[in-house]
């Protein structure tokens, strides 16, 4: 059971990372239109 949780742990990780990868660029897009509305 130990073992699959890991596994299972393992695979959240790898799914959160490609997330973060979008989320990071998606927050960029927003950030600059933010700041050019901003001006």
């Amino acid at each position: 059971m130990s073992l699959q949780k890991k596994n299972i742990f393992r695979h959240r990780i790898r799914k959160k990372n490609l997330f973060d990868k979008y989320f990071t660029i998606i927050e960029e897009f927003v950030y600059k239109l933010y700041l050019f509305e901003k001006k």
